[in-house]
């Protein structure tokens, strides 16, 4: 805890679609997938991370893989929303 997270931004290749990987990993070898706020539930770092996006309300969908987070965007949302 405490240590400074890296984050790299890239295009996910899908028009409303945003990856960013971590130089930490999230969800070990798990996917976790929400693509609701009610869904983020406990105390788990993708599930905190999936609540802070979607209190953005530029978030429809939040994935989790490993330290790989791809979201998919509201449309007319662009990643300077979250």
């Amino acid at each position: 805890m405490g240590q400074p997270v890296d984050v790299k931004q890239s295009q996910a290749g899908v028009a409303g679609r945003i990856r960013f990987e971590l130089n930490r990993t999230l969800t070990g070898q798990g996917h976790e997938k929400f693509t609701s706020a009610s869904q983020a539930v406990g105390p788990r770092p993708a599930a905190e991370l999936a609540r802070r996006l979607f209190d953005s309300g530029a978030v429809l969908g939040v994935h989790v893989f490993a330290n790989i987070v791809t979201i998919d965007l509201v449309p007319g949302s662009r990643d300077g929303d979250l």
